[in-house]
């Protein structure tokens, strides 16, 4: 089964199973931060190295040895249904019915 599209600390002391659009890039950072004391340069879904991902199959037995044995803290983030309900009718109905109206008038 496995731990699809979670990430942990080289350190071994944090997991974290990401939620697309749910801060997971900055969350992300943190984690990289915590070990490293700088931010990957760059968009930290393309790290290849310095944190543990379920992505890269050499992280996964290290991943699944942490997460079985309850080894470290593992946490998630949701975000509020009411919230992203809103966000997405602002942005994807109200917003895209107005540019249609202002591009015809």
């Amino acid at each position: 089964m496995g731990f699809p599209g979670t990430w942990m600390t080289q350190s071994e002391s944090v997991v974290y199973r990401v939620v697309p659009k749910c801060a997971c890039s900055t969350i992300g950072q943190i984690m990289y931060y915590s070990d490293h004391g700088a931010y990957f340069d760059g968009d930290i879904h393309d790290a290849d190295g310095g944190m543990h991902k379920w992505a890269i199959e050499a992280s996964q037995p290290k991943i699944e040895d942490i997460v079985r044995n309850y080894r470290a803290y593992a946490f998630t983030c949701v975000r509020n249904p009411y919230t992203r309900v809103l966000s997405s009718f602002f942005d994807k109905i109200l917003l895209k019915k107005s540019m249609f109206w202002s591009a015809r008038c």
